[in-house]
């Protein structure tokens, strides 16, 4: 997803964190001040659809 990003010119950034999921996500939204989330699904299809 983030190569598929950075093909389109948009700024990507991957980022793996610990702990309970909604929280870590959450942490990290606040941290950098983000406006908007994508996060890939499970598998491929899911980032090919999108």
């Amino acid at each position: 997803m983030q190569e598929q990003a950075t093909d389109l010119g948009l700024d990507a950034v991957r980022a793996v964190r610990e702990g309970t999921t909604y929280r870590a996500i959450l942490e990290y939204i606040d941290e950098n001040e983000i406006d908007l989330v994508v996060m890939g699904t499970h598998g491929r299809t899911g980032g090919e659809r999108t």
